[in-house]
């Protein structure tokens, strides 16, 4: 999948396993490539998908996961930060065949910065899904 995170370009690989016909569970590999930082995100979540049969299909999703945040470039106040993230989401499957979809998904992210500061990050994203 490729899409946009807060405007770095973003990059993901994922997985899933069915658990039932409406509940899936997911892990994703995503690198965030900015002007001033590059990102690399691992998430853990579940979708929801209300009506699974349908050809264009919504879902929702929710998750956790962490973010490992390094500078571009030898800024003086800079330096690589790791925080952990939950996220909630909304999507969309269509289905091509029935083992190959397009899929987009917009997520709004909070990064846990510290312990009186979030960031809260727009994540949107599409592409080619395969399933066996």
């Amino acid at each position: 999948m490729t899409g946009n995170f807060e405007g770095a370009t973003l990059m993901t690989v994922y997985n899933g396993i069915t658990l039932s016909k409406n509940l899936s569970l997911d892990i994703s590999v995503s690198q965030a490539s900015g002007e001033f930082t590059q990102s690399n995100i691992a998430t853990l979540g579940i979708q929801s998908s209300p009506f699974p049969k349908w050809k264009i299909s919504p879902f929702f999703t929710l998750g956790l996961g962490y973010l490992k945040n390094t500078p571009r470039r030898n800024f003086a106040f800079a330096s690589e930060r790791s925080d952990n993230l939950v996220y909630a989401g909304f999507g969309v499957r269509y289905y091509i065949t029935r083992r190959l979809m397009l899929i987009g998904v917009a997520k709004q992210n909070i990064i846990f910065l510290d312990r009186n500061d979030n960031g809260e990050f727009l994540e949107w994203k599409g592409g080619v899904s395969v399933f066996y």
